[in-house]
């Protein structure tokens, strides 16, 4: 289930805006993970962290397009840069995803 979950935000991180996805996707994920145990919380920063994966990884990368517009560097080259935090980004979504106590480490000590 968490890795159907995480393939579809990131499909869907890939070619639509993060905010219109989170409006057409979190109504149809979140009943159907709560149902199955997944926790709120967990779900919403894994749902949040897929979309920004999304938003910097080709065939659309909306925000590497804003990168070539400000810096004027090529967007073939922002591609080769951005690769090894795209990388790190992900195995830190397959660590919250995984490993659910790390996404709620802050909110349990302001409790």
């Amino acid at each position: 289930m968490r890795a159907f979950i995480n393939v579809i935000l990131l499909g869907a991180g890939c070619v639509i805006d993060g905010t219109s996805a989170l409006y057409i996707l979190s109504p149809i994920i979140m009943p159907v993970a709560v149902k199955l145990g997944y926790d709120p919380l967990v779900l919403g920063v894994v749902m949040v962290m897929n979309l920004a994966i999304g938003m910097v990884t080709p065939p659309v990368g909306i925000n590497l397009y804003v990168a070539c517009g400000i810096s004027g560097v090529r967007f073939k080259d922002i591609i080769g840069a951005v690769w090894p935090f795209v990388i790190a980004s992900f195995v830190t979504l397959l660590l919250v995803t995984y490993i659910p106590a790390l996404s709620q480490f802050l909110p349990s000590i302001m409790r």
